[in-house]
C-alpha cells in the first residue's frame, strides 16, 4: 500500500493486488471496514461515559480493601450521573429479561442436538 496526501489534504491510497485476488473485492472489503471502523468509532463515542464508568469500578475493585482513606478522599471523575446510572441498570434489567424469556421458551423438542444441556446431563451413565 502506498499512500500520499494530495494539497487538499486528501489522502490517495495505492493498493496492489495479489496475483489470484480480484482487486473489486479489495476495493470491497476496505470500503467495508472503513464503514465498520466508523460504526465503532460513533458506538466508542457514544457510550465514553458507561465505559470510563465500568473500568472506573472495576479498578478500585481490584484495589486493596484496607486502603480506605485513599478510596474516602479520592474523587471519582468518570463516574456516571445518577440519571445514567438508572438508564444503565434499566438496560442492564431489559437484556436480563430478555435473555430470560429467551431460555424460558427454549424447549426440549425446540433442541434436537441437545445444546442445551450441560456434560453431565449428556453423560449420566458415567460414560
Amino acid at each position: 500500500m502506498i499512500s500520499e496526501k494530495d494539497p487538499d489534504g486528501n489522502l490517495e491510497l495505492s493498493f496492489s493486488v495479489k496475483e489470484g485476488h480480484s482487486g473489486e473485492a479489495l476495493k470491497e472489503r476496505f470500503f467495508q471496514e472503513l464503514k465498520d471502523e466508523k460504526i465503532r468509532e460513533k458506538s466508542s463515542s457514544e457510550n465514553i461515559h458507561a465505559t470510563e464508568y465500568i473500568l472506573s469500578k472495576a479498578l478500585k475493585c481490584s484495589e486493596d480493601v484496607n486502603d480506605e482513606e485513599d478510596e474516602n478522599t479520592e474523587e471519582d471523575s468518570s463516574a456516571l450521573t445518577p440519571e445514567q446510572e438508572q438508564e444503565l441498570d434499566a438496560l442492564i434489567a431489559e437484556v436480563e429479561r430478555e435473555l430470560s424469556a429467551e431460555m424460558g421458551s427454549l424447549k426440549k423438542e425446540e433442541d434436537p442436538q441437545n445444546i442445551t444441556k450441560t456434560w453431565e446431563e449428556m453423560n449420566k451413565d458415567g460414560k
